[in-house]
């Protein structure tokens, strides 16, 4: 079983996120991150329908489940290129990621 974390955004979160993942779209694959930006693609493909619709639940909050390796990406890509991402979604993200063993 491949293991996910779940994230909830409020509306702006998500709209962060959804800008953050398309902006990776077009302009994959990247250099010195293509890995990274293969697998944020992926997502983008995998879950399309999420990340053009904002659905919220009753709290009004949008919930997402990404695989770790989807997590790892974002993180790894966004960390240290987005203001927004480091303020908005890295404290909910990144808390959630396993600590590297060694």
């Amino acid at each position: 079983m491949m293991k996910t974390i779940a994230l909830n955004f409020n509306k702006l979160q998500w709209q962060l996120f959804c800008n953050l993942v398309k902006i990776v779209v077009e302009i994959t694959p990247v250099e010195d991150f293509e890995l990274e930006s293969t697998t944020i693609m992926e997502l983008y493909h995998r879950q399309l329908h999420n990340l053009t619709f904002y659905k919220p639940n009753k709290k009004g909050l949008m919930k997402i489940s990404l695989q770790l390796s989807e997590a790892y990406a974002i993180n790894l890509f966004w960390a240290h290129r987005s203001d927004e991402y480091n303020v908005f979604i890295r404290p909910q993200l990144e808390p959630q990621l396993p600590s590297p063993k060694g």
